[in-house]
């Protein structure tokens, strides 16, 4: 394949979200779910969301797993990340 049939890349860049959001808006041309907003909070160092630094630390103890993630309850992880902010 040549420079001339190659298809064309593109690229989308915004300093105000992270990676896993804007993916996730491209693919689904919908609002990234809460989860990925927490994940974007502390990418971002942002920690506006309530318990943002709590829920992170929880998700951050589970493996990158989409199954186990889709499974994950915001009030879970509050009360799990607490706990290991504690420690």
């Amino acid at each position: 394949m040549d420079c001339k049939t190659r298809p064309r890349a593109s690229t989308h860049y915004e300093q105000n979200k992270s990676g896993a959001v804007l993916v996730w808006e491209w693919a689904h041309r919908t609002a990234a779910p809460w989860l990925l907003q927490y994940v974007q909070d502390k990418d971002l160092h942002r920690w506006q969301l309530p318990e943002s630094r709590a829920i992170n630390a929880a998700i951050e103890s589970y493996p990158f797993d989409f199954d186990v993630w889709s499974g994950l309850k915001r009030y879970e992880l509050a009360t799990e990340g607490r706990a290991i902010l504690r420690a």
